[in-house]
């Protein structure tokens, strides 16, 4: 998430790669931690991301990996 109000896909689990902030540096981060881009419509930007991305971009290539295997069982067979 942005100031702006824009979010972007930052990975399925980019979590993973962070550090806990060291206790002396938190106070340096207060401020920023209580902006308002970061306490207010968080949820629902991420869901907005989500339904309006992240959702059909995994469904096309669900759909389109599923429809390649039926249509593959489906074929009739040319060995003889």
């Amino acid at each position: 998430m942005l100031p702006d109000g824009s979010a972007t896909f930052a990975g399925w689990a980019p979590h993973l790669d962070l550090e806990p902030l060291a206790v002396a540096e938190r106070p340096l981060l207060a401020g920023t931690l209580a902006a308002p881009w970061l306490t207010a419509g968080l949820e629902q930007r991420a869901l907005a991301l989500a339904a309006s991305t992240l959702v059909p971009e995994h469904f096309g290539e669900i759909a389109g990996r599923r429809i390649a295997h039926v249509d593959k069982r489906l074929r009739p067979s040319t060995s003889v």
